[in-house]
């Protein structure tokens, strides 16, 4: 199981979210908390979103000198819909520099496993059709 620590402003900068992406046998997980950024007070409680393999068209990280981030394209809206940032079917990851290695690896791992759960479920629909 490999994971990821991110941090994100949410809330148009109001709060801030921190968490763990991981993955699953069949899912990716993100593990999240919100709280406030004024004073840090306020905290949500800990969430859990889990997105099944089915509903990610692609998992990708983008980097370059000053930022980098973990893009998950889904099928459907409704795969993330409490997440807080979710945008345009997109949930965008920023990544500390330090975990850029570790994020990079991180896509690779998943799309290769995303990839052979739907060689598996294609082939399990062309074995029910004999």
């Amino acid at each position: 199981m490999n994971t990821v620590a991110f941090k994100m402003d949410a809330y148009e900068g109001f709060a801030e979210t921190e968490g763990v992406i991981r993955d699953g046998k069949e899912t990716v997980s993100i593990e999240y908390q919100t709280k406030d950024a004024i004073i840090g007070y306020f905290k949500s409680d800990l969430k859990t979103l889990h997105i099944p393999f089915g509903d990610i068209n692609d998992i990708l990280f983008d980097s370059n000198f000053f930022t980098a981030k973990l893009r998950i394209q889904l099928k459907s809206l409704q795969a993330a819909q409490d997440f807080p940032t979710t945008k345009g079917g997109e949930i965008h990851l920023p990544i500390s520099r330090k975990n850029r290695k570790q994020a990079k690896n991180f896509a690779s791992i998943v799309c290769l496993a995303i990839s052979q759960y739907d060689m598996m479920k294609d082939l399990q629909e062309d074995l029910e059709l004999l």
